[in-house]
């Protein structure tokens, strides 16, 4: 009689933790490709408003049953607060659009993702919320990273700091955007949604035209890789993969993984642009990303994840 013996299988797993970091390093990729495909087709090809028609009306056709559900006003949601949140639509992109027409992509992302947070928590401090020094030290950090970026335009001259003022305006809609949705009531998804599809509405007269004069002219390629990185990239699978990131993570730990955007929109924008970031940026660079992580309780986030496993999701 023969014996046949069997080992048990071992299942795979992945953790958690290991598909959070999977997300969210997706997500700083998409972003930091955006901005580089951003400053490719503002600078060439489309202007700002067509790019933000492929950016808001793909996603208005993907999330159609969200906002089919909830309406174009969601119920409880009041005209003010509706303005905050489709500010950072269409007018955001077009003031973001248009400051890439000027600045350089390494100067995107710190005074976007730099001034952003360094609002909202502002806001918050002035409503009596209190801050460890480590995050206090990443504000400043982030204000050593604006002003290196804005000093430096300022007195080299040129027309850089025209982006550079219109991408502060832009981080400032961000930030509104960001205090209102706390308030809003509602998900992120429907959030997306409710920013797409009126955002969609808004650019339809201005972007169609342009889409259909760059197609006419030759562009119709450009057109397709804008509409594949702004509206299916951006516009929604980096909104499912920062979700993901902040289920798996938390909210303290995803949202500091994404001060890696300005170091990934620097490096994509060496070969594909061919902008090197000078010596300022390189600065704002360096201080805005660790400002930010700080900012966003890095320190505190990752001790927690070491001593108490994942944290819960936020």
């Amino acid at each position: 009689m023969s014996v046949i013996c069997t080992t048990p299988s071992r299942s795979f797993h992945v953790s958690a933790t290991t598909v959070g970091i999977a997300a969210a390093f997706g997500a700083v990729a998409i972003w930091a490709g955006w901005i580089v495909a951003t400053r490719h087709a503002v600078g060439h090809a489309l202007e700002p408003a067509a790019v933000g028609l492929l950016r808001f009306a793909i996603p208005a056709l993907v999330f159609a049953p969200v906002w089919w559900r909830t309406g174009l006003r969601p119920k409880g949601l009041s005209w003010p607060m509706m303005a905050a949140l489709m500010g950072f639509g269409a007018p955001f992109f077009l003031v973001a659009g248009s400051a890439m027409q000027y600045a350089p992509a390494p100067d995107v992302a710190p005074l976007l993702s730099g001034t952003m947070p360094l609002i909202v928590a502002l806001v918050a401090m002035q409503q009596g919320e209190r801050f460890a020094f480590a995050r206090k030290l990443g504000l400043g950090l982030i204000v050593v990273g604006i002003f290196a970026i804005v000093g430096h335009s300022a007195f080299a001259g040129g027309g850089a700091w025209r982006g550079h003022l219109m991408l502060l305006a832009g981080a400032t809609m961000w930030a509104v955007y960001t205090l209102a949705f706390k308030r809003s009531g509602l998900s992120a998804i429907e959030t997306a949604a409710f920013v797409a599809v009126w955002s969609t509405i808004m650019l339809l007269p201005l972007g169609a035209p342009e889409l259909v004069r760059a197609v006419a002219a030759g562009h119709a390629l450009e057109v397709l890789v804008q509409a594949t990185v702004q509206g299916v990239l951006s516009g929604v699978l980096a909104i499912v993969l920062y979700g993901v990131a902040i289920t798996r993570l938390g909210a303290t730990r995803g949202a500091a993984l994404t001060a890696l955007v300005p170091v990934l929109a620097a490096i994509l924008s060496v070969p594909l642009l061919g902008e090197w970031p000078g010596a300022a940026t390189a600065l704002a660079i360096v201080a805005t990303t660790i400002g930010v992580a700080l900012a966003a309780g890095a320190l505190d986030g990752w001790r927690l994840g070491r001593n108490r496993g994942n944290l819960p999701p936020a």
